[in-house]
């Protein structure tokens, strides 16, 4: 059996499958048609390539129903060929009370007292997180002790420094780059944001509640798939900068609902 993830890794299993005729092939889709993988990967439109290599296939795993349906739907594979297997997260490796919470932070010169919003990712358009920067105006209106962490690196980060200086948020911007140690990081932040213009199933999402963080996501077809609204985190519009915002403060002002959404986000990773 031949298991491949990426579209180089595709070509050569179904050439050997039609070589040998007794490989068994599962291949995972790593994306939808909403934007590509690093290796260029992840476009479901149907074409002639997809309809004879899916002969050579045995079975499709998507990471989430999303992922599925636009295999079945746009792809054109047929339905009991794609299996959904959600990623998994290590919940003894991300878990609540880390004690490594004081040592991010002194690390990176943020002060106990500092509210500290968390997102993760690389830097790219799809990942929103110039709306972070954006929603800054309307938290520091009445929340002056705010910061915002991004730990991840790519193409966008001279934009998001950009738009920092024009929103005047250069000292409230706080960028890691790529970090190995995620789950320390996300014990240093208070609430964790997930922006996404487009998605399919962020690993954050899952690191984040498994963290027991209250988790604000966008509403998009990936996102609304991990977080419940008002159950396992709140869901605001995408690209909406004062709703985005908005979410934040009520966040910051009501902390026992910012503790039950991060409890109940746990429990889901736990079960799930």
């Amino acid at each position: 059996i031949i298991h491949s993830c990426g579209i180089r890794a595709d070509l050569h299993v179904r050439l050997a499958r039609l070589i040998s005729g007794r490989v068994g092939c599962v291949s995972t889709i790593s994306l939808t048609k909403q934007g590509p993988c690093a290796d260029g990967s992840g476009d479901l439109r149907p074409g002639p390539f997809r309809r004879l290599s899916g002969m050579f296939i045995d079975r499709f795993i998507a990471s989430s129903d999303l992922v599925r349906k636009d295999a079945i739907d746009k792809a054109g594979i047929k339905p009991d060929k794609v299996i959904r297997i959600y990623n998994g997260i290590d919940t003894l490796r991300f878990r609540p009370y880390s004690e490594a919470r004081d040592r991010i932070r002194a690390e990176l010169n943020i002060s106990k007292e500092t509210i500290l919003i968390g997102a993760a990712g690389r830097l790219v358009w799809q990942k929103g997180f110039e709306f972070i920067i954006k929603s800054m105006r309307i938290i520091t209106r009445t929340h002056p002790n705010v910061k915002v962490l991004i730990a991840g690196d790519g193409p966008f980060r001279d934009h998001l420094m950009m738009h920092s200086r024009m929103n005047g948020m250069e000292d409230r911007l706080i960028l890691t780059g790529f970090r190995e140690d995620m789950e320390d990081v996300l014990s240093a932040v208070d609430i964790l944001v997930i922006p996404s213009l487009v998605d399919e199933f962020p690993m954050i999402a899952l690191e984040g509640m498994a963290m027991a963080r209250p988790v604000i996501g966008t509403r998009v077809e990936g996102i609304k798939e991990l977080i419940t609204e008002g159950e396992t985190g709140l869901l605001v519009l995408s690209w909406n900068a004062d709703a985005l915002g908005k979410a934040i403060n009520r966040l910051i002002e009501d902390r026992n609902l910012a503790e039950r959404l991060g409890k109940k986000a746990r429990e889901k990773v736990e079960k799930e």
